[in-house]
C-alpha cells in the first residue's frame, strides 16, 4: 500500500517494512534533496504487520493487521490524535491519545491535517484540524481563563472524539470505511450509503454550493463561514446525495469505495460507475490540462418538447447548437459576450437559449446555420441575413470586456446587391467571412462595432475571388476560416487559400521570400487529380476531403497535425492521409481545430488525428490497447496518428455532423444527442457542476455508466430558402452500414433517423 500528499509519500511493503520521502515539518525525508525514500521504524509486536499507510500533509497514519493505530509527524493542528510536540520526529510513531489508542481498528483515513479511524464495531473517530468543521462533532470547552483557549477548542483538537451517527444510521449499519479530503471527511456503510461533514465550499459533499451569500441545499445545521460567497460547511454529518449525480434513470446504486482530495470526493458504484463530487476540474494537476474530457460525453441540452439538433459550432472556448426549432443554444466561455447572454457570468455550463435581442428575427423567419470564432458567433438566417456578437473591441486595443456587438448592426456593413443574399458566414480569430448568392466573398477584420459605436471596417471581397462567380468552374462551394488563414472550396475541384503561409498552409513554400507569406495574398491550390468537396483551416495546416475518397493535409506537422509521421516540422505539399476506412466508404466532411482535425466519414463514423494534449481526439479507453508495449515517444505518436474517435453511440446511431473548437470537439448524431470532448475548462465540452435545465426542459443524460434515453423519433424540418447546405453538404449519415463500419455500430435502427435529405448546415469550425 502507498500513499501521497502535497509534500510526503509513504509506501509499505509486502513483508511489512515503510519507507517514506518528502519533508515532515523542518525535517527532509531523504537524502541532501529529501528526494529517496528512507525506512520508517515500526514498534511491531509479535505476529504483526502493516496493513494500510496513510499520508497527511506532514503526518503519518499507519494500521497494523492487529488493529492498532499509529501516528508520528507534524503535531501543529493536532493531526496525531495525542498530545505530542508540534514537530514530532517520524521515529516517534505511537498510539492515539487514551483511551482511544486501546480500540481496535478495521479502517482509517489521513485529511490534510485530521485523522479518522473506524473501529471494528463501526465507530468512528476523528482528531485534529477543525477549521472546516471537519471533525465532525464539537469538542468539550475548555477551562475558563486558559489562553488561546477559545480558539483552540473551536479550530482542532488533539482529543480523538467520536462522531455522532446513530440517528442517521439505519438498523443493523454501521461504518465500514472512511475517507478524508483537505476540510472535508466522508464514511462509507456496509449498506453501500455515504455519511459526510466537513467543508462543501466545492459541492465536494454534493450539496450544492451557495453563492453571494444565498443558502446552499444542504442539510440544517450548516455553518456560516465567513466568507458569504462559499457554501456553507456542513456541521453535523448527513447523507450524500450520490444518486442525484447519476443519470436520470440509472436507479439506486451501492458505494463499494471511496476516496477523497482535497476538494473533491470519488465514489465507486456496484456497477463499475465512479461518481464525482466537487472540484473535478482540480482532478488534473497541471494548470494547462485541468478540465479534460477524454472520452466523448452527451451534453445535457435543454429542449422544448420535439426539438432536436441539427448542427453544432465550436469557437475557442466555447459551443453553440442550432436546434430543429431554429433556435440557438451556447454554452461554454463568456468572458467576451460571444454567447450573447445578457449576464455577468464568464462562463455557462448549462446551454441556454440565444436572447432575441442579440438576433431579432422577423415572424417566419428561422437561423439556417450558425459559425463560431474565437470570441465571436453568428448565424444566417433563411432569408439571407448575417448578425453576429462579440466583443465591441480588443482587449489589447482597449476594447471593452464582455460587451456584444448587436446582430443587426452588421447589415449596413455588407456591400450586397440588390436580391444578393448572404448564404454562409465563417469565422476565425481575426476576420468574418460571408459567401453570398451571387458567389461572392466578403471578409471584414474583427473585432467590429456597429454603425452607431465606432465604425467598424467594412466588408470587403476577398483578394482573388472579386467579382461575380455564382457560375461556372470559379463558384464558391463554401467557406471556412482558421485562426491564421481562411480556404474556399471551389465548383471545378481547387481551392483557393489567404491568409499567413508562414508554416506552408496556404499550400506555397513557407519562408520570408515566399509571395504567398504575406497575409495579403493568395493561391488557388490544385490537389493532383482529385477534385476537394470539403475543408477546414487549422492554426498553421489545411485538410481537404475529396470526391475520390482520401483527405489531404499539408503545412505545419509540429503536432502530427497532417495525420502522418512523417515530414514533422512542415511540409507545404497536399498529401494524402492514411485512414482505415471500408470498402465503398469515403470522407463526407473535415473540420479543424487549432492542432487537430475531425474527419466524418460517409458511413457516419469519425476518425480523429493531431494533438491530443486536451484529449481533443476523443479517444478513451483506447488509449490504453493503442499504446500497450511502446514508449512514451512511440505511444504519443501512436495516439495522434489517425485513428476512430470513441462516441458511446447506441445500436443503429450515426455522427451527422462535426465541429472543431480549439482544442474541443463536438458531433450531432442522428439519435438527436450533442456528444462534447476535450478542454472543458470553461465548461465548452458541455460538462460542469450545474444539473439541472431550465424547468420544463428536457435534458439528454450524460452516460457515465448509466444508459441513455431511447432514441428519438423527428418530426421534419423544412429546409430553409436560402439555405447552406445546398451549397456545403456534408452528409446526412444515411444508408446501410457495412463491413467493419456496421460492426463498430450495431444493426440498423429500429426507430426513424434525420428525414432523408437532410444536411446539416454551418461551417463546423
Amino acid at each position: 500500500h502507498a500513499a501521497v500528499s502535497e509534500s510526503l509519500g509513504v509506501a509499505a511493503t509486502v513483508d511489512g517494512r515503510v519507507f517514506w520521502w518528502g519533508s515532515i515539518g523542518g525535517e527532509a525525508g531523504g537524502e541532501a534533496d529529501g528526494s529517496a525514500p528512507r525506512a520508517l521504524p515500526i514498534p511491531l509486536r509479535r505476529g504483526e504487520t502493516v496493513a494500510w499507510v496513510g499520508a497527511g500533509a506532514a503526518y503519518v497514519v499507519v494500521l497494523l493487521t492487529s488493529g492498532r493505530l499509529l501516528t508520528a509527524g507534524d503535531n501543529a493542528l493536532g493531526q496525531l490524535g495525542r498530545e505530542a510536540a508540534t514537530e514530532a520526529a517520524l521515529s516517534a510513531l505511537s498510539p492515539l491519545h487514551a483511551p482511544y489508542g486501546r480500540y481496535q481498528f478495521a479502517a482509517a483515513a489521513a485529511g490534510d491535517a485530521h485523522g479518522v479511524g473506524v473501529t471494528a464495531e463501526g465507530l468512528v473517530c476523528t482528531w485534529g484540524d477543525n477549521g472546516d468543521l471537519q471533525l465532525g462533532w464539537e469538542p468539550e470547552e475548555p477551562e475558563e481563563g486558559a489562553e488561546g483557549a477559545e480558539e483552540e477548542a473551536a479550530d482542532r483538537s488533539e482529543v480523538p472524539g467520536f462522531v455522532p451517527l446513530d440517528e442517521l444510521l439505519r438498523p443493523g449499519e454501521r461504518p465500514v470505511a472512511a475517507a478524508a479530503g483537505k476540510g472535508h471527511t466522508v464514511v462509507r456503510t456496509d449498506q453501500g450509503r455515504l455519511l459526510g461533514w466537513g467543508a462543501n465550499h466545492f459541492g465536494q459533499l454534493g450539496f450544492r454550493p451557495a453563492a453571494d451569500g444565498a443558502d446552499g441545499d444542504g442539510p440544517e445545521g450548516a455553518h456560516d463561514g465567513a466568507d458569504p460567497a462559499l457554501a456553507d460547511d456542513v456541521l453535523g454529518p448527513a447523507e450524500l446525495p450520490v444518486g442525484a449525480a447519476l443519470p436520470a434513470g440509472a436507479g439506486a446504486d451501492a458505494v463499494t469505495a471511496v476516496h477523497a482530495g482535497p476538494r473533491v470526493t470519488l465514489a465507486v458504484l456496484a456497477s463499475g460507475t465512479v461518481v464525482v463530487l466537487g472540484d473535478a476540474a482540480r482532478m488534473v494537476s497541471d494548470g494547462d490540462a485541468a478540465g479534460l474530457l477524454a472520452a466523448p460525453h452527451a451534453i445535457a441540452l435543454p429542449l422544448a418538447d420535439g426539438e432536436y439538433p441539427v448542427a453544432v459550432a465550436a469557437g475557442s472556448d466555447h459551443s453553440a447548437a442550432l436546434m430543429s426549432s431554429g433556435r440557438v443554444l451556447l454554452w461554454g466561455d463568456n468572458t467576451r459576450g460571444q454567447l450573447g447572454q445578457e449576464t455577468a457570468a464568464s462562463r455557462v455550463e448549462l446551454a441556454r437559449p440565444l436572447p432575441a435581442a442579440r438576433a431579432p428575427l422577423a415572424d417566419g423567419e428561422q437561423v439556417a446555420s450558425l459559425t463560431a470564432g474565437a470570441a465571436w458567433t453568428a448565424v444566417v438566417t433563411d432569408r439571407g441575413r448575417l448578425l453576429a456578437w462579440g466583443p465591441h473591441g480588443d482587449r489589447e486595443a482597449g476594447g471593452e470586456e464582455g460587451a456584444c456587438t448587436a446582430g443587426p448592426g452588421l447589415e449596413a456593413l455588407l456591400p450586397l446587391l440588390p436580391g444578393e443574399a448572404v448564404l454562409e458566414a465563417a469565422l476565425s480569430e481575426r476576420a468574418l467571412a460571408a459567401l453570398t448568392s451571387r458567389g461572392r466573398a466578403l471578409s471584414m477584420a474583427v473585432p467590429f462595432r456597429p454603425p452607431e459605436g465606432a465604425p467598424g471596417a467594412p466588408f470587403r471581397p476577398v483578394p482573388g475571388l472579386a467579382g461575380d462567380t455564382s457560375s461556372g468552374t470559379g463558384r464558391i462551394l463554401a467557406l471556412r476560416s482558421g485562426p491564421t488563414h481562411s480556404v474556399a472550396v471551389l465548383a471545378d475541384g481547387r481551392l483557393y487559400l489567404w491568409g499567413a503561409n508562414d508554416r506552408g498552409q496556404l499550400g506555397a513554400p513557407a519562408g520570408p521570400g515566399s509571395r504567398a507569406a504575406r497575409a495579403s495574398d493568395g493561391t488557388h491550390v490544385r490537389l493532383l487529380s482529385l477534385a476537394a468537396k470539403a475543408a477546414c483551416a487549422g492554426l498553421e495546416f489545411t485538410a481537404a476531403a475529396t470526391h475520390e475518397g482520401p483527405v489531404l493535409t499539408w503545412g505545419t506537422n509540429d503536432h502530427l497535425e497532417l495525420g502522418r509521421s512523417e515530414h514533422l516540422g512542415l511540409d507545404h505539399t497536399p498529401r494524402a492521409v492514411r485512414v482505415a476506412l471500408e470498402d465503398g466508404e469515403v470522407a463526407s466532411d473535415v473540420v479543424c481545430g487549432d492542432h487537430h482535425t475531425l474527419l466524418l466519414t460517409s458511413e457516419g463514423v469519425v476518425f480523429s488525428w493531431g494533438d491530443n494534449y486536451h484529449q481533443q481526439l476523443g479517444r478513451g479507453a483506447q488509449a490504453d490497447t493503442a499504446v500497450e508495449g511502446l514508449d512514451d515517444e512511440e505511444a504519443a505518436i501512436e495516439l495522434s496518428l489517425p485513428g476512430p474517435a470513441e462516441l458511446p453511440l447506441q445500436r443503429g446511431e450515426t455522427v451527422i455532423q462535426v465541429a472543431a473548437g480549439a482544442r474541443h470537439s463536438l458531433a450531432v448524431t442522428s439519435a438527436g444527442y450533442v456528444f462534447g470532448w476535450g478542454h472543458n475548462d470553461r465548461a465548452q465540452a458541455g460538462v460542469g457542476d450545474e444539473a439541472e435545465p431550465e424547468d420544463g426542459a428536457d435534458a439528454a443524460p450524460t452516460p457515465a455508466g448509466g444508459a441513455r434515453k431511447p432514441l428519438r423519433e423527428h418530426k421534419p424540418r423544412q429546409d430553409p430558402k436560402p439555405s447552406v447546405a445546398n451549397i456545403h453538404p456534408t452528409g446526412d449519415g444515411q444508408g446501410a452500414a457495412s463491413g467493419q463500419a456496421a460492426a463498430r455500430r450495431g444493426p440498423a435502427p429500429e426507430q426513424p433517423r434525420h428525414p432523408q435529405g437532410w444536411r446539416a448546415g454551418g461551417d463546423g469550425e
